[in-house]
């Protein structure tokens, strides 16, 4: 069963303030850390690399090994290579009051019959968790910047 989930918010700030802290890894993962578990373990300076994501659905997490990479000024993607398939798209668009950031979250459960109910009831928990993961690098961005 296969799942996604876009959670958008506007940050009032400027576009390219934005965009490098949403598209930076190194500072982006530890501000959503609620939205789970981000540890880096073959990562170039930049962060890009190798990293074990874990998203929290309720008191479990799901996730694996992905490949994090910087697909421009404005966008920071991960896919798995290992675990719980799943994919992640951070874009930082213009908008007239400043930048909207875009989570854009794939996943793919196994299962068959298990895996729809179980996808059906983790869209609700995990979308809330990109929230509030929006909402911690909104306030960051504007209030501790």
């Amino acid at each position: 069963m296969s799942g996604e989930i876009i959670e958008r918010m506007l940050v009032r700030r400027d576009l390219d303030v934005v965009a490098k802290v949403a598209t930076d890894p190194l500072t982006i993962l530890p501000i959503i850390g609620g939205f789970g578990r981000f540890d880096p373990l073959d990562v170039d300076a930049a962060g890009c690399g190798l990293w074990d994501v874990f998203i929290n659905l309720g008191t479990n997490q799901v996730g694996g090994r992905v490949e994090v990479v910087r697909l421009g000024e404005r966008h920071l993607q991960w896919s798995s290579v290992r675990g719980t398939h799943h994919s992640m798209d951070i874009r930082v668009e213009p908008d007239a009051d400043g930048a909207v950031v875009e989570f854009h979250l794939q996943s793919r459960l196994a299962g068959g019959l298990t895996g729809r109910i179980s996808q059906f009831v983790s869209k609700g928990i995990v979308s809330r968790h990109l929230v509030a993961g929006l909402d911690q690098l909104r306030h960051y961005i504007e209030h501790e910047m």
